[in-house]
C-alpha cells in the first residue's frame, strides 16, 4: 500500500487553500467593480401626471422598471422630498419595499405622498433603490419631474344646525347632544 508523503499533503492542501483564495477574491473583485444591478429604471426624471397637488395629495409618477433576473425581486427604496430652490434640508421618509417580477413593466406608483404639513412651493421626490448584490449592496439613484404643491383652498364653514323649537301644549320635548363618545339625554318639561 502506498502512503502519501507529508509533503504531498501539504502541498495538495496549499494548492487548495490558494484556489479558494482565488476564488474568493474573484467574486470580491468581481461583486465590487463589475457587478451591475439588476434593476434599472426609465425615464429619468420619472414624469409626475399632477403638477399641482394639494398637501396629502399623491404624486402619481410613471416609470418603467427593468429586473434581469430570473426570479421575482424584493429590494429596498429609500425616499425623500426635496424642496426646489430653498436651503431646507430634504424631508426623508419612510422606506418602501418594492417586488418586481423579471422583465420590464410600466407602473403608475401611489406610494409618494405629500406630507400634510409641506408648505406651498415647487418640489420633486428623490430616492435610491438598495440592491443585493453576490457580496455588496448597490444603489440605484432616482426622482421625479418638479411639480408644485399650491395651498388647500379653505374648506366651507358647516351650516348651522337649529334645534327643534318646543312645541307649547307638549308634555316634554327630548333633545339628544353627543359628548365626547357619549350621550346625554336632556328632556324639558313645562
Amino acid at each position: 500500500m502506498n502512503t502519501p508523503s507529508l509533503k504531498t499533503i501539504r502541498t495538495v492542501l496549499s494548492a487548495m487553500l490558494a484556489f479558494l483564495i482565488i476564488l474568493v477574491a474573484g467574486v470580491y473583485v468581481y461583486s465590487a467593480y463589475f457587478e451591475k444591478p439588476y434593476i434599472s429604471y426609465t425615464p429619468l426624471p420619472f414624469p409626475v401626471t399632477a403638477q399641482k397637488i394639494y398637501p396629502g395629495g399623491v404624486a402619481t409618477a410613471t416609470a418603467t422598471r427593468c429586473n434581469t433576473q430570473r426570479t421575482p425581486v424584493t429590494y429596498k427604496s429609500s425616499r425623500k422630498l426635496v424642496r426646489e430652490s430653498s436651503n431646507q434640508p430634504a424631508l426623508i421618509l419612510e422606506s418602501v419595499l418594492i417586488t418586481i417580477d423579471p422583465g420590464c413593466s410600466s407602473v403608475s406608483t401611489r406610494v409618494n405622498v405629500v406630507p400634510e404639513n409641506s408648505p406651498p412651493g415647487f418640489y420633486r421626490f428623490s430616492g435610491t433603490a438598495v440592491i443585493k448584490g453576490l457580496i455588496f449592496e448597490h444603489e440605484v439613484g432616482w426622482n421625479t419631474d418638479i411639480f408644485e404643491v399650491v395651498a388647500k383652498p379653505p374648506a366651507p364653514a358647516p351650516a348651522p344646525v337649529a334645534a327643534p323649537a318646543p312645541v307649547s301644549g307638549a308634555a316634554a320635548v327630548p333633545l339628544v347632544l353627543p359628548i365626547a363618545n357619549a350621550t346625554v339625554k336632556i328632556e324639558v318639561k313645562k
